[in-house]
């Protein structure tokens, strides 16, 4: 087992590592950090991130890291082979899996983020002794990794600390913000930053608490606020469109009939003929939500 560590006390910008065919690599962060972390290409997170954040890298695979600040993340090379002989004495199948781990982005765990600052205080000890104790250490914490994957069926997602649900605190925070600017333009990292969380993990957690995409909410409030609108006959529909967010009249009467089956001045006609006929009565809606997440 190999261990390294990329610590700086000031902005150390972009550090890049390619772990081997051999090696895995496990990432834990030993103090709070402000990071853009991409993997083979690919953005995985984009924020702070408090220590004990631990991410896993499969072999053969490229990171890059951009630090905007101070930096201390402990890397551990683990061997396939390492890997294969605990898969063989715990579950009795030689193996050498692809991935330590199926998912590669952040997760909090503060028992690695422990046995983390344990391992670097080994160097400290006798040469015998630190090598016993170093490769207990690696052990625990490969061990630990290997648990948390076993827990989660193969090809689920994890969402590292992310999986339940906003606090109603800060869900309170995030619907005020769409409520008060349903009239302005509207980005994920306004309202996740009302709510105080990072994009992504405000994001899972949105949807663990309503069902939606924060993209999905928003349009469902505005055309919420576009019918109340619709149905007081001095607003125009421009005017109707404007005051939900929408910058064009085209657009607004796009969104609104793949809401409601209805374009906007179809759904004040049928809405005040039948409010005539039965005060309760409106429009059916076909639903529609958006699928895709805010413009970033």
């Amino acid at each position: 087992m190999l261990a390294t560590r990329w610590t700086c006390q000031t902005a150390c910008g972009r550090l890049t590592h390619r772990t081997s065919e051999n090696r895995y690599l496990v990432a834990i962060t030993l103090r709070t950090i402000d990071i853009q972390f991409a993997q083979d290409g690919v953005l995985l997170y984009d924020g702070r991130l408090a220590a004990g954040a631990v991410q896993v890298s499969h072999a053969n695979s490229e990171s890059a890291a951009w630090f905007r600040g101070p930096c201390d993340v402990l890397h551990l090379h683990v061997p396939r082979g390492l890997v294969a002989k605990l898969n063989r004495d715990a579950l009795g199948i030689a193996c050498v899996p692809t991935a330590l781990c199926d998912d590669n982005r952040f997760f909090l765990d503060p028992e690695i983020e422990r046995l983390g600052k344990a391992l670097l205080m080994a160097s400290d000890m006798s040469i015998t002794a630190g090598n016993l104790y170093t490769d207990a250490l690696t052990l625990a914490i490969v061990t630990r990794i290997l648990a948390r994957q076993s827990v989660a069926p193969a090809g689920s997602t994890m969402e590292h600390g992310s999986r339940s649900k906003l606090p109603k605190w800060r869900m309170h925070r995030a619907v005020d913000y769409i409520e008060a600017n349903l009239s302005l333009p509207i980005q994920l990292h306004d309202i996740s930053a009302s709510a105080g969380l990072t994009k992504m993990h405000f994001a899972t957690q949105f949807r663990q608490s309503t069902g939606l995409s924060p993209r999905a909410y928003v349009i469902r409030r505005r055309i919420r606020k576009a019918k109340a609108l619709l149905l007081q006959s001095q607003y125009n529909i421009l005017e109707v469109a404007q005051s939900c967010g929408f910058a064009t009249h085209a657009h607004f009467s796009s969104v609104f009939k793949k809401a409601t089956g209805y374009s906007p001045s179809e759904w004040r006609v049928l809405s005040h003929a039948q409010r005539v006929s039965t005060p309760t009565a409106a429009p059916a809606s076909v639903e529609w939500l958006a699928q895709h997440e805010l413009d970033e």
